[in-house]
């Protein structure tokens, strides 16, 4: 994703309904991001505040302005 030069964002959503469209951002997108210890510190901080929540991780092209990428990363026990 970073090699890429995509632009990394993470959303959580606390519903049981997985496949909602409107999940809530959490923060801001990563722009300039250039580090991938940055996602790791931001996906942590995530879990600790949402234990109980899905998390997923998107990455974004800023020149063709599409989604590219999307996965989970946490799902709620």
């Amino acid at each position: 994703m970073i090699k890429k030069g995509w632009i990394p964002c993470l959303e959580f959503d606390e519903v049981t309904y997985l496949f909602n469209q409107y999940w809530t951002l959490w923060k801001l997108p990563m722009f300039g991001c250039n580090d991938s210890s940055q996602v790791l510190n931001e996906i942590e901080q995530c879990k600790q505040t949402y234990p109980n929540a899905y998390i997923r991780c998107l990455a974004f092209d800023n020149i063709q302005q599409v989604q590219c990428m999307a996965f989970l990363i946490q799902t709620p026990n």
